[in-house]
C-alpha cells in the first residue's frame, strides 16, 4: 500500500521517542469526527533531530539511536517555546479502535510505522503516547492504529 510507504519507519520513530524533546499539550485544539478536541504532542522534525545529532536524514532511517527497550521517556508539559515551534510538529491524540471500538480519544495516540516486526510478521512498529509517555514497540497488526504520514 502506498500509504505505508509514506510513514516512518521503525528507526526514525525510535529517533522521536529518543530525541524528540516530546512535548504533550493539552491546549491546541483540533477536530474530528465534527468535534472539536484537546490532548496531542509535539515532536522535532527529523530534519533537527539529525542536525542535532551529526546525522543525515537517511542515517535516520537506517541506524537506531542508543536507546533501551524499554525506555518510555514522560513528555514534558505544555507547547515548546514559541521562539522554538517551528522545530517541531503536532500529533493529535486520535486514539486507537481495536474490536471495532474507539479508545482513549483525545488522551492517547497510536500511530503505525511503515516497519514490519522482522521476528512476527503479524506485528508491526508503531508510536504509542499519552501525557505519561511515549514509546516505540510492536503490535498485532489488526489494532486500529492510525494511519498517517507526519511531520
Amino acid at each position: 500500500n502506498d500509504l505505508f510507504k509514506q510513514l516512518p519507519n521503525a528507526n526514525e520513530m525510535a529517533w522521536y521517542v529518543a530525541k524528540g524533546d516530546v512535548h504533550w499539550d493539552n491546549s491546541t485544539q483540533w477536530v474530528v469526527y465534527g468535534t472539536t478536541h484537546t490532548g496531542g504532542i509535539w515532536l522535532k522534525r527529523l530534519s533537527v533531530i539529525a542536525q542535532e545529532n551529526g546525522k543525515t536524514l537517511a542515517d535516520l532511517k537506517d541506524d537506531l539511536p542508543t536507546i533501551s527497550n524499554s525506555s518510555r521517556p514522560s513528555p514534558i508539559s505544555g507547547k515548546p517555546a514559541d521562539s522554538e515551534i517551528g522545530n517541531y510538529f503536532f500529533l493529535p491524540a486520535l486514539g486507537y479502535y481495536l474490536n471495532g471500538q474507539l479508545y482513549v480519544l483525545g488522551s492517547g495516540g497510536s500511530y503505525w510505522s511503515s516497519s514490519v516486526d522482522p521476528s512476527n510478521s503479524e506485528f508491526a512498529y508503531f508510536l504509542n503516547f499519552t501525557s505519561d509517555y511515549v514509546l516505540m514497540e510492536s503490535v498485532f497488526r489488526d489494532n486500529g492504529c492510525i494511519a498517517q504520514p507526519f511531520e
